[in-house]
């Protein structure tokens, strides 16, 4: 799960043209986002050191959603909004996802990542 989740957030960036620099907050919601510790999960390469300040926990948003979505209907109108701005992007589909998932199964390029290593620097030469 590990590597499928960071392959994942890499894949969306590269298909978006983004970096990491580009986002400004990250929220992790759901029970993933409620029990996890943003920082071990960086530590093993889970989520992105980089964004570790950026990362936000916020819980069950869908709960949350639904509950706004019943007693309002502003709140009703933006949600309705929604489906117009997003899109579903077919992860295992992705020219890119399979290359990014191979790359996050490591734990050791990444914890020397962490460190200030370049992963390009612990990857055995190719011929």
């Amino acid at each position: 799960a590990k590597a499928a989740i960071a392959a994942g957030i890499q894949t969306l960036l590269d298909n978006a043209g983004l970096s990491e620099d580009d986002i400004d907050k990250l929220y992790l919601a759901g029970g993933f986002g409620n029990y996890i510790r943003k920082e071990s999960a960086a530590a093993i390469g889970l989520l992105p050191p980089s964004m570790l300040e950026r990362i936000t926990c916020v819980g069950n948003t869908a709960g949350q959603g639904a509950a706004a979505a019943l007693l309002s209907q502003t709140a009703r109108q933006e949600l309705d909004t929604l489906p117009e701005n997003c899109r579903c992007l077919e992860l295992s589909g992705h020219r890119k996802f399979n290359e990014f998932y191979i790359e996050c199964m490591m734990f050791e390029e990444t914890a020397a990542c962490i460190l200030g290593s370049s992963c390009a620097e612990l990857r055995p030469p190719t011929e």
